[in-house]
C-alpha cells in the first residue's frame, strides 16, 4: 500500500504468506476478510418476490466464513448484522485484520428479468486469474449459466485493497424471478458457498503448484458479459 506522509511517500510492500502443503487446504492458516454487501438502511437491489440483497448476501456471507473456517483459515466479517458500514470502513476491516484475501458478495440486477447469470467483478489485473476460477467454480456448484468475469470494476473495497487478492462475487440476478428464488433457499446458499470456498482453494493450490483437475469444473464460458444489463450503483 502507498500512504502519503508530510515529507514523503511511503510504500507498504507485504509477503505472500506461506501457503499450507498438500494435501492441506491451502487455504489452512490464512486470514479471509468476507464482506456482504449493504446493509441496514442500505438495502441493496430487491426482486419482485421481497427479497433484500442485504440479506441474501449476508446469509450467503455467514455459510462462506462457516465453509472457509473448516477448511482452516480465520475469517472476517466486515459485518454480522444488519447494520450499514461504510465503504472504506469494510477495506478498513480486512487490512487492520491483515487479511491475506478478500472477497465481496452481491447479487446482480438488471432492467430485463430474463437476465441471468453469475459474474465476478475485480479491479486490478493480478486479480483476473483469481476471480475467473471462482467463477468456474460457482457454476460447477450451482449450474448457473455465466455472465462473466469483468475488470477495472470500481468497487471501493477491492480499488482499496492492492497488496491482497480480492474481488466481487455478483451471485446472480436478484431481478430474475427465478434467480431471486434460488438465492434465497438456504440449499442453494450453501451450494454458493463451497463453490466460493472451492474457488479460492483452487486459485491457491494453482499458486501452490498443485497439478490442475484432470476434468476441467465448468463448461467454456466467455470473460465477457453475455449482453449489457443496467448494473446497479454499489
Amino acid at each position: 500500500k502507498a500512504e502519503v506522509t508530510t515529507s514523503a511517500l511511503k510504500v507498504t510492500i507485504r509477503r505472500p504468506p506461506t501457503l499450507a502443503p498438500a494435501p492441506q487446504s491451502p487455504l489452512k492458516g490464512l486470514t479471509i476478510a468476507v464482506n456482504a454487501g449493504h446493509g441496514g438502511r442500505e438495502s441493496g437491489a430487491s426482486g419482485q418476490g421481497g427479497n433484500f440483497e442485504k440479506n441474501i448476501t449476508l446469509a450467503v456471507a455467514r455459510k462462506v466464513a462457516d465453509e472457509l473456517t473448516s477448511a482452516g483459515a480465520k475469517v472476517v466479517l466486515t459485518r454480522n448484522d444488519d447494520i450499514v458500514v461504510p465503504i472504506p470502513r469494510r477495506a478498513e476491516i480486512a487490512m487492520e485484520a491483515n487479511a491475506d484475501m478478500f472477497v465481496s458478495i452481491h447479487c446482480n440486477s438488471g432492467g430485463d428479468i430474463s437476465t441471468s447469470g453469475t459474474a465476478m467483478f475485480y479491479k486490478w489485473p493480478f486479480n483476473h486469474d483469481y476471480a475467473e476460477t471462482m467463477r468456474q467454480h460457482i457454476i460447477a456448484r450451482t449450474d448457473l449459466p455465466s455472465f462473466g468475469t469483468i475488470g477495472n470494476f470500481n468497487y471501493g473495497p477491492i480499488r482499496l485493497l492492492t497488496y491482497m487478492p480480492g474481488m466481487l462475487v455478483e451471485q446472480a440476478f436478484i431481478s430474475n424471478p427465478r434467480e431471486e428464488a434460488l438465492m434465497s433457499d438456504p440449499e442453494f446458499q450453501k451450494k454458493m458457498a463451497l463453490g466460493i470456498r472451492e474457488g479460492m482453494e483452487a486459485y491457491l493450490g494453482s499458486v501452490r503448484g498443485d497439478k490442475a483437475e484432470a476434468a476441467a469444473p465448468a463448461p467454456p464460458a466467455s470473460t465477457a458479459p453475455q449482453k449489457p444489463a443496467k448494473k446497479k450503483k454499489k
